[in-house]
């Protein structure tokens, strides 16, 4: 299907690392500094999914998710911050987030997130395609469970604070 990856991130050196470990794992690569050029990016073609930054100039990777979602809500969009944090990580899902990934990342992260982009978009041509190719409730099913461990990994970084 498609193998172009989107990248927006401010951050001239995220951007170039994480086209290089994308570019290593045989994707093409596509790069925006913000949201808006992303937009227009999206205009020009099919993207397998797309890596967002949280903290942007110009408009919020949130907002970008929102629109993002309004123009193709099947599009994957994985959230890459430096800002983690439980608020940003619903925040980003009630928007349509897919993943939820903090920086400093490793390879093997992307890696994964990737193999879990594809793995979710042969399911959904099997279900265009076929009358019963994957269940529905097990797919929501193992994002819920995807999501789950994300929070609760979140929760017990985040330092104890008595109230």
């Amino acid at each position: 299907m498609y193998n172009r990856v989107l990248i927006v991130d401010d951050d001239p050196g995220i951007r170039e690392t994480i086209s290089q470990i994308i570019e290593e794992l045989g994707y093409n690569p596509d790069t925006a500094a913000d949201g808006l050029e992303a937009l227009a990016m999206l205009d020009t073609g099919s993207y397998l999914c797309v890596f967002t930054d949280i903290m942007m100039p110009k408009m919020t990777g949130i907002e970008l998710i929102k629109k993002i979602k309004a123009r193709d809500v099947s599009l994957p969009i994985i959230v890459i911050t430096g800002y983690a944090s439980l608020e940003i990580a619903i925040d980003a899902m009630k928007c349509g987030a897919s993943d939820f990934i903090s920086k400093p990342f490793k390879v093997s992260q992307i890696q994964l997130l990737l193999s879990k982009v594809n793995e979710k978009n042969s399911c959904l041509r099997r279900t265009k395609n076929s009358p019963m190719p994957c269940s529905s409730t097990a797919l929501l099913t193992t994002l819920q469970a995807s999501w789950k461990i994300k929070i609760r990994s979140l929760l017990l970084s985040r330092p104890y604070q008595k109230r």
